[in-house]
């Protein structure tokens, strides 16, 4: 199995596999529900959330099949124990704006809500992150989240402690 393309024929092949993976959907949301109690009885108001890495970009997570057999699904979870959920993607900005409408659509009528988290390092420059930001925003929210702040030098910290300041006001 070389990446997401050939699902669909191994679903069909070999429909047992749909059954592993609801059971794996029903265990993230057995595990979810338990998280969820401890934590309201430890202190209630606590955002409880997971992330996603779309496989919408070949050479990505298009070329392994990660985000399906994690169970990857946003409609799945979106009356859940999760109150949000950080759509991570790390490409241009059409594509950004693609995958923020697929996962708000996704869970559209229920109880999560969707972050997007667009890249801010390797051959990302300080100039890029409002294009990207706005994307998002074409995307459909104004929950943008900045990849890998560990990986990212001064000039860009300063761009995205610029960016949350100007979306705070």
């Amino acid at each position: 199995m070389t990446g997401a393309t050939e699902i669909p024929l191994l679903l069909l092949d070999n429909p047992w596999i749909l059954e592993i993976l609801r059971f794996r959907l029903d265990c993230i949301h057995r595990f979810l529900d338990e998280v969820r109690a401890r934590v309201e009885a430890k202190r209630k108001g606590v955002t409880l959330s997971m992330a996603f890495v779309p496989p919408a970009k070949i050479g990505h997570d298009a070329s392994s099949p990660r985000a399906w057999l994690a169970a990857q699904s946003y409609a799945a979870y979106k009356n859940s124990a999760v109150d949000l959920i950080h759509n991570v993607v790390h490409w241009d900005a059409g594509i950004v704006e693609y995958n923020t409408r697929r996962a708000l659509n996704a869970v559209a009528g229920g109880t999560v809500d969707i972050c997007t988290h667009i890249r801010a390092y390797g051959s990302t420059v300080p100039d890029d992150l409002p294009g990207l930001a706005a994307a998002v925003r074409r995307g459909g929210t104004e929950k943008v989240g900045y990849f890998c702040y560990d990986l990212m030098n001064e000039p860009m910290l300063d761009a995205v402690g610029t960016a949350t300041r100007k979306s705070a006001v």
